[in-house]
């Protein structure tokens, strides 16, 4: 349900910003930006973070658990912005986040009855990405964009112990991830503003290794996904 609905909400706005900014007069905001080759700025974002959960061979053989996946939970986040541009159609960005998550595990039982638990982040993050733009087309131009970034849990559950049945699992607080995404920039009179989509795949687990908590047990990795919807203005 919120999948469909903030891919609809994200589309509307993508196509009423787009529409506006072609109908803009040709060639008059910001005529001097791109010659300057620092910018700042904030981004706000919505994101969906899940699980790309490797099962363990266990599970094929546990008396009580049949199933277990990952379902999508909505978050948000906001950052700063610091761009460097160079060779005309080239920026590297680095973009320092406070980020909020949830990723829910679901089991479901031989009894029939399912189990899930959410596991909460707040995330400060650390992306660096290269920005590849193309040609100015009056107030507006496309791009595409790659890199990575460590976040790090600040309300992880990594030191509790495994006597703490409230959690399912225990995961470490810090990883590394790939992200890549495409957007539009959009030139206003008074600042920059951008639409942009970035996935991002964790490149490790963050599993905590030895756990003997039963519902751990079933996992072999625990790879964090996320899906970004960004809100730039410079």
């Amino acid at each position: 349900m919120f999948d469909l609905f903030g891919k609809k909400i994200a589309l509307s706005v993508f196509l009423l910003i787009t529409l506006y900014g072609l109908t803009q007069p040709v060639g008059t905001n910001l005529p001097n930006y791109d010659k300057e080759w620092l910018h700042f700025g904030i981004t706000l974002n919505s994101n969906v973070s899940s699980y790309k959960i490797y099962r363990d061979l266990s599970l094929n053989t546990d008396d009580s658990i049949m199933t277990v996946n990952s379902t999508r939970n909505p978050g948000f986040g906001v950052g700063i912005i610091s761009n460097i541009a160079f060779l005309n159609y080239f920026d590297l960005r680095f973009i320092p986040t406070l980020s909020f998550a949830s990723r829910r595990i679901s089991y479901q039982m031989v009894t029939g009855l399912p189990a899930s638990k959410a596991t909460e982040f707040i995330n400060v993050e650390f992306p660096m990405h290269l920005k590849v733009k193309s040609a100015r087309m009056d107030n507006f131009r496309f791009y595409m964009l790659g890199g990575g970034k460590y976040s790090y849990n600040m309300v992880s559950n990594s030191n509790a112990t495994d006597e703490k049945a409230r959690y399912l699992v225990i995961t470490n607080p810090g990883f590394w991830a790939l992200e890549y995404g495409a957007g539009t920039d959009f030139y206003f009179e008074m600042f920059k503003f951008s639409l942009e989509v970035k996935l991002t795949d964790g490149m490790g687990s963050i599993l905590k290794d030895g756990q003997t908590l039963r519902y751990a047990t079933v996992i072999d990795k625990l790879i964090p996904k996320t899906i970004l919807f960004s809100l730039h203005f410079e």
